[in-house]
């Protein structure tokens, strides 16, 4: 139940930068909503992390990626895309045995290993029932992960399991299909300059709140290379100036008497229909009933 918005635009001296942008609002399961400051996180120092769905499975998994990736500011590894996609995969991996050992313990109170050990007498169709549901569990959680490589910018998603690399833009959350929508209308490419990429994103932020789930509080970051500066993930703080672009250049209220008076002349329900065009008589007869 939210919206999260990554894309990759230009920057001053054709440096590459990364805008991370979501909704504020977090419903835990349909106990209760409460206001954060934004579903953005630092995994390390040149890597972010975005989640939507269930919260605190987002969060384990993020702790789990977040182990991984730090493991490259200690070790100073040089990343690659190979070793980022591993970087992902194999924490995802824990997750999902983690998730299976846990169903397992509630379950016969065993662990996934015990259970399909020859020495334990379990009955083969409680087995076989496991082991379908297992197959049928989902991780619960979206994620999108913002980095660079070689100094050259990265979006990666984890959806329904899966690990991908994205292109230019992309959106998760319930609020995901009217973002994309807005997005496509403005024909966003990452070879934008920041001014405009940044509206866009914004824009489509906004286009999203109609989607139940999405809050209409907005966080906003701008993460750059670290190869180029030391403050590598900036929040934006004032969006003064984007709501009044917003205001000028969204949708518009439908509201002047001078464009009623026009839709009126146009759709009146009371118009005659005199001057339609016959409907054409067909050749064929309908096959009568028996």
């Amino acid at each position: 139940m939210t919206v999260c918005i990554a894309g990759v635009c230009k920057a001053e001296k054709a440096s590459r930068r990364i805008i991370l942008c979501s909704d504020t609002l977090i419903d835990y399961q349909g106990i209760g909503n409460i206001t954060t400051y934004g579903k953005s996180a630092g995994i390390s120092s040149s890597w972010c992390l975005m989640y939507a769905g269930d919260v605190p499975k987002a969060r384990e998994l993020s702790m789990r990626i977040g182990s991984h990736f730090r493991t490259f500011d200690n070790n100073a590894v040089h990343l690659t895309d190979d070793v980022i996609r591993d970087a992902i995969r194999k924490p995802l991996r824990e997750q999902q045995n983690a998730d299976a050992d846990n169903y397992v313990y509630s379950q016969i109170g065993m662990s996934l290993d015990d259970m399909l050990s020859p020495s334990r007498a379990i009955p083969e169709q409680t087995k076989n029932e496991i082991l379908r549901d297992i197959r049928t569990m989902q991780v619960g959680c979206d994620l999108i992960l913002a980095g660079f490589v070689r100094d050259e910018p990265r979006l990666y998603t984890v959806l329904n399991g899966s690990v991908d690399e994205a292109e230019g833009v992309v959106a998760i959350g319930c609020g995901y299909a009217a973002a994309l929508a807005s997005l496509c209308k403005r024909n966003y490419q990452p070879e934008m300059d920041i001014e405009e990429a940044l509206y866009y994103i914004y824009e489509a932020k906004k286009a999203s709140e109609g989607i139940a789930g999405v809050g209409d509080g907005t966080s906003v970051w701008v993460v750059a290379s670290p190869y180029r500066t030391s403050q590598h993930a900036m929040p934006l703080s004032n969006f003064d100036f984007l709501d009044e672009q917003h205001k000028r250049f969204g949708l518009q209220p439908f509201f002047r008497s001078a464009d009623r008076e026009e839709m009126k002349r146009i759709a009146d329900p009371n118009l005659e229909f005199s001057n339609l065009p016959p409907v054409a008589k067909s050749s064929q007869q309908l096959p009568k009933g028996e």
